[in-house]
């Protein structure tokens, strides 16, 4: 049985970088483009239930889903997966390249004060990739940090999916302006 080894840089705003060894991945075929979206949107609304109900279980107010930090993060997820392989050796394959551009168009576009980010990459290995992508997260001690903070009120999340079947996301978390509600 081949191990495929499995990098993953999560980064919450210190940056963090971990890399995991996993057991085999199951890849998926190729699929169509449309098909691809689809199935990131998927991931991304149950990844979304997943972070919340971790938040609940943890005494942490469930975030609400922010349209336009989701449509920054799907952008940077795609970034990440147009780039993919093209980092240096610091970021292995994921990189939090203009977070503070995120930050500063989303804090002008939404009135929203506070940002954090976190971002992950893996090869599914079940039928519940939202369940792997959160447990990486979870087994971060810094990125569990970042999505247990009760600060955050906001959030916005970004899933792609390649076409060998790499899973490319990412977790944008705000705070509303005082004063500022949606």
């Amino acid at each position: 049985m081949n191990i495929k080894r499995l990098s993953v840089l999560l980064a919450t705003l210190t940056l963090s970088v971990v890399e995991w060894s996993c057991s085999p991945a199951q890849i998926f075929s190729s699929t169509p483009v449309a098909q691809q979206a689809d199935r990131g949107e998927s991931v991304e609304a149950a990844l979304f239930r997943e972070v919340n109900a971790w938040r609940t279980a943890h005494g942490v107010k469930p975030l609400q889903r922010h349209s336009g930090l989701d449509q920054l993060a799907r952008e940077h997820s795609e970034f990440l997966r147009r780039n993919r392989g093209d980092f240096d050796k610091k970021w292995k394959k994921l990189s939090h390249a203009d977070f503070d551009d995120r930050a500063r168009i989303a804090q002008k576009n939404y009135q929203l004060g506070a940002f954090g980010e976190n971002v992950v990459t893996a090869y599914s290995s079940g039928s519940s990739p939202a369940k792997q992508l959160l447990g990486l997260w979870v087994d971060s001690r810094p990125h569990a940090r970042n999505m247990k903070a009760k600060w955050w009120t906001q959030t916005g999340i970004g899933v792609v999916v390649d076409s060998d079947g790499a899973l490319f996301a990412t977790q944008i978390f705000a705070t509303e302006k005082p004063g500022m509600s949606r």
